[in-house]
């Protein structure tokens, strides 16, 4: 409530914020918690620049209802929200300086995760002066890759967390008991939707580093072809493949 930003003694001048939680807990639990945070975005949203935080539709509906003059590195981690009432797009449009984009998405689907941009839907890209942007379990139809601003230099398709950390947390008795999407079957995009996925970026001159991580099959070629011809200044390139 206001009283609560009222009574929230912090210098208003604070840039960074970072809520931590382990990859395998679930969306925010308690009460407190979760209304500590809203007060505290309530408190900063004007003056933060660096925000990290676990997802949770409460927080994403709170975050969208405001704005984010200043905001240029936006980090997610946790479980897809799978509730929103508008698509993501839109939520996180009131951020037009945002740099750095990263959506570390847990899935537990046989499927890509929902796009940030559905083909339906007609919107702007909101962040003009974007650098890097991370999204797990891409989908393939997703319009945010086909407008894709030429600041971009690092873009990063990969699970979350990575397979080889799914496989090791899954056989561990530590974990046994842990986060379901944590399982042997969970969806990874094939060579094929990889090389879709690249293939409606524009033609990114900038890009230098690029990460995917995919299933390997009979396209595999096409996939890497596409990287070749696509970036041209890449400095760094991250393959991982099942």
């Amino acid at each position: 409530t206001e009283d609560d930003v009222d009574r929230f003694d912090i210098p208003i001048t604070i840039t960074t914020f970072s809520h931590r939680r382990h990859v395998l807990q679930r969306a925010l639990h308690l009460p407190s918690e979760l209304h500590a945070l809203e007060v505290f975005i309530l408190a900063t949203h004007t003056c933060l620049e660096t925000l990290s935080l676990p997802t949770g539709p409460s927080i994403i509906k709170t975050m969208a209802s405001m704005q984010w003059p200043r905001l240029r590195e936006l980090t997610l981690t946790g479980a897809r929200w799978s509730d929103l009432s508008m698509p993501p797009i839109f939520l996180f449009s009131p951020m037009p300086c945002l740099r750095v984009l990263v959506l570390n998405l847990i899935d537990n689907a046989h499927s890509p995760g929902p796009p940030i941009w559905p083909c339906n839907v007609t919107a702007y890209f909101p962040w003009p002066e974007l650098e890097h942007l991370s999204i797990s379990n891409a989908n393939p139809d997703d319009q945010v890759f086909s407008h894709l601003p030429p600041t971009l230099r690092r873009l990063s398709l990969r699970q979350y967390p990575h397979r080889c950390v799914h496989e090791s947390m899954r056989s561990s008795t530590r974990y046994n008991s842990g986060f379901e999407a944590l399982r042997e079957d969970a969806f990874l995009l094939r060579s094929y939707h990889m090389a879709k996925v690249l293939k409606g970026c524009p033609q990114l001159e900038r890009l230098v580093k690029l990460e995917i991580e995919y299933r390997a099959d009979e396209e595999e070629h096409d996939l890497l072809t596409e990287i070749a011809t696509k970036f041209p200044q890449l400095r760094s390139l991250v393959l991982r493949y099942i």
